[in-house]
């Protein structure tokens, strides 16, 4: 039996702290296509888009965490993919 990842998700997460002083924490989903080496960042929400309109000095800081988790998954997908491409050294295929 032959197996093969072919997608793979991974949630990104970054604290922030509210204009009323309440911990919460701002979530993204990365999505790789193993096969077609791509990916996809969205919101872990039911939300399919992000829309960076009518922000307000309460959500500011939401946006400013929303935009780290996004970095973060960005540059994990660059290093993963290229991980892929990459022979394995330690014996394993």
């Amino acid at each position: 039996m032959n197996k093969q990842i072919v997608n793979v998700d991974f949630d990104f997460s970054e604290g922030y702290t509210d204009s009323q002083g309440r911990e919460l924490t701002a979530k993204v989903r990365l999505s790789v296509d193993v096969k077609s080496k791509t990916f996809n960042v969205a919101p872990s929400s039911i939300k399919k888009d992000f829309v960076f309109q009518n922000t307000s000095q309460s959500n500011w800081q939401m946006w400013i965490a929303t935009a780290k988790a996004i970095q973060n998954a960005v540059q994990f997908a660059a290093e993963y993919l290229k991980d892929l491409e990459e022979p394995a050294t330690d014996g394993t295929v």
